[in-house]
């Protein structure tokens, strides 16, 4: 009696419970699985499986573009990438859930940004579990000592050399290597207040972080950063980078070296007015076409931002692959990581040749005009030189746009040294051989045409004139 009466106190009752809810889990440790999964009938997940069987490539590949953002085939080529690494990492996630369905589960969350309650029951699992799942796949893909460093890196050798032929046949500038700028990835919701809101207030009014990135003319990324909060300027965000350093040091991007106008230009990148010009990296005369620049000048400028463009065009496939980065409902602290992840995913469908989304116009650039603090003492001097290689590109641009030689006046003129307009027309009427004028390039406009569509052009080719008139009598 004595020992009944003691198992009718509630510690002891409790006790019971528990040793018998232990035994019977450990007895049924093989069933015990099923309950990580909710039982549901005909699941999303069960009828992608069913259609990737029972239709024909192509409209499997594009039923898979459409939700996945890839082809079935490039899907399992990602699958095998990542499989590894989560076969590896499953101890922080319990593995009733096949690898596929979980990285299908995370590719359709990043496509359209759908909240994890939404997607649970899209595949059968709980919402922690799609948590879980995508940090631990993000992780992959944004850790470089995983799948990030296989996907992102900066060029060289043979790589490096393709890159700079591409850029050059687009803009007709030597030694481009790649073009910078930087987008808000916009927040879904306003930062804690241990987070500073403000910092990640921006100039298009909503809150954001900021993702840098440099690409190739293919538009694939080669190197990304997003460690700045939205409200900062691109060129103090470029300044914290890593490639910064990097490329100020001389320790990536030193060859190989080009001679222009007689002057080495090293492998350089182009980027906005927004960022400081350095040997490096160049930048526009002026923000946009303006009479405070030449109209050579801003010729120049346009063909530089035909290199800009790619930049501007891989962050818009970007956004619209990935739906997630246009509302990130991701904790402030994960933001990084499924960014940099977002971007790796993109160089992944870039070279598998996937298909780009039709209308992939960014409107988040960062152009903001917020205080930046002046550059010291050795980026001064760097940015001397990097406005003396604009220069020279410049010139050299210029020569070869007007098949001619300029005189030392004429370079004058080309790089808006001289101000008085008598001289600078008679300077390039002198430097025009009209007795020999050659066709440009295959679909650019005559000689003429290119003169006299600039300011007083008309004038400069009546001063060319007469000058071989006064040739031929003499």
């Amino acid at each position: 009696m004595a020992s009944m009466a003691s198992l009718e106190t509630p510690t002891a009752a409790i006790f019971v419970v528990l040793v018998a809810a232990y035994y019977g889990s450990v007895c049924n440790s093989n069933n015990n699985k099923k309950l990580w999964k909710i039982p549901r009938q005909n699941t999303y997940w069960d009828m992608v499986q069913e259609r990737t069987w029972s239709t024909d490539e192509r409209v499997r590949d594009s039923h898979w573009h459409a939700q996945y953002r890839m082809s079935y085939r490039a899907f399992q080529t990602l699958l095998g990438e990542l499989t590894p690494f989560i076969e590896r990492s499953n101890n922080t996630v319990r593995d009733p859930i096949e690898i596929d369905r979980a990285v299908a589960m995370v590719l359709h969350r990043l496509a359209f940004g759908l909240p994890p309650s939404t997607i649970s029951n899209l595949y059968n699992v709980g919402p922690s579990t799609v948590t879980e799942y995508t940090k631990q796949i993000t992780d992959i893909l944004a850790s470089k000592n995983k799948l990030y460093s296989k996907f992102v890196c900066i060029p060289t050798g043979t790589k490096l050399a393709n890159n700079i032929a591409k850029f050059q046949k687009l803009t007709n500038i030597p030694n481009i290597c790649g073009a910078i700028d930087g987008t808000h990835i916009k927040l879904w919701r306003k930062p804690r207040l241990q987070d500073t809101p403000k910092f990640y207030w921006n100039n298009k009014k909503f809150y954001s972080v900021l993702l840098q990135g440099v690409c190739d003319a293919d538009k694939v990324f080669w190197d990304v950063c997003c460690n700045a909060p939205g409200g900062l300027h691109d060129a103090i965000h470029l300044r914290s980078s890593s490639l910064w350093l990097k490329l100020k040091e001389g320790r990536v991007l030193e060859q190989p070296v080009a001679q222009v106008s007689t002057r080495p230009i090293r492998p350089f990148l182009v980027g906005d007015t927004d960022y400081p010009i350095m040997p490096f990296l160049i930048t526009p005369f002026s923000p946009a076409r303006n009479s405070q620049s030449s109209a050579l000048q801003n010729d120049f400028d346009a063909e530089l931002n035909k290199a800009h463009l790619c930049i501007e065009s891989a962050f818009g496939i970007l956004k619209k692959r990935w739906g997630i980065l246009t509302n990130l409902n991701i904790g402030l602290q994960y933001a990084p990581q499924v960014v940099i992840a977002c971007c790796v995913l993109h160089n992944f469908c870039q070279l598998a040749g996937e298909r780009e989304p039709d209308d992939h116009t960014d409107m988040h650039l960062n152009n903001d005009n917020s205080y930046v603090p002046p550059p010291d003492e050795s980026e001064r001097l760097a940015g001397i030189a990097g406005r003396a290689d604009r220069a020279a590109l410049f010139r050299d641009w210029a020569e070869r746009r007007f098949h001619c030689v300029p005189t030392k006046m004429a370079h004058e003129l080309l790089i808006g040294t001289s101000s008085h307009s008598i001289t600078r027309n008679f300077t390039l009427g002198l430097a025009i051989n009209l007795e020999d004028v050659k066709e440009p390039e295959a679909g650019s406009p005559k000689l003429y045409g290119l003169i006299s569509s600039y300011p007083q052009g008309h004038m400069v080719i009546t001063i060319a004139r007469l000058c071989a008139c006064l040739i031929k009598t003499i």
